[in-house]
C-alpha cells in the first residue's frame, strides 16, 4: 500500500479517483461530481501498483487494504476471503444482479443496504446483496 501511496501522491482514508499519474480527483465534492467525467471516458485502466490495469485484470480479492470498489454506480466492499472474481465482476455489469446471481448458480443473500462511510459524509445505495462475505450495493 505504501508504494501506491508514493506512486500516485494520494492520500489514504479521503476519496479521491485516480485516473493517471497527473489526474487525481480529491475530496468528497470532486468524487461525488464526477459522473460526466467517467461517462465521457472512452478508456481508462485502472492505476494500480505498479501498472495500470483493466478491471478486468485486477484481482479485487488481493488488493492490498481491502479498498472498496466503486464501479458503474456500484460499490463492491471486499472482506478477507477469496470470493469468484468472475462472478463479482459480473455483478458490476449487470443490471438485474439476482437474475445474474440465479443465472450462475451463485447463493446470494438480499440484505438491506447500509450507507457507505466515506470521508465527512455517506453514500446509500438502495438495494445490496451478499456475496460470500462480500457485498455489493
Amino acid at each position: 500500500m505504501e508504494e501506491y501511496v508514493e506512486k500516485y501522491g494520494i492520500l489514504p482514508n479521503i476519496p479521491q479517483l485516480v485516473f493517471s499519474n497527473d489526474r487525481i480527483l480529491l475530496g468528497r465534492r470532486e468524487v461525488m461530481n464526477t459522473e460526466s467525467i467517467i461517462q465521457n471516458l472512452s478508456y481508462n485502466p485502472c492505476p494500480l501498483y505498479p501498472r495500470f490495469m483493466n478491471f478486468s485484470e485486477i484481482n479485487l480479492s488481493g488488493l492490498p487494504g481491502r479498498p472498496k470498489v466503486w464501479a458503474n454506480k456500484k460499490v463492491i466492499v471486499p472482506s478477507g476471503h477469496r470470493v469468484n472474481e468472475s462472478v463479482i465482476k459480473g455483478l458490476v455489469e449487470t443490471e438485474d444482479v439476482v437474475r445474474f446471481l440465479e443465472s450462475h448458480s451463485v447463493e446470494f443473500e438480499i440484505v438491506q443496504p447500509k450507507p457507505i462511510q466515506i470521508s465527512k459524509g455517506k453514500i446509500s445505495f438502495s438495494h445490496a446483496v451478499r456475496v460470500d462475505s462480500w457485498l455489493i450495493g
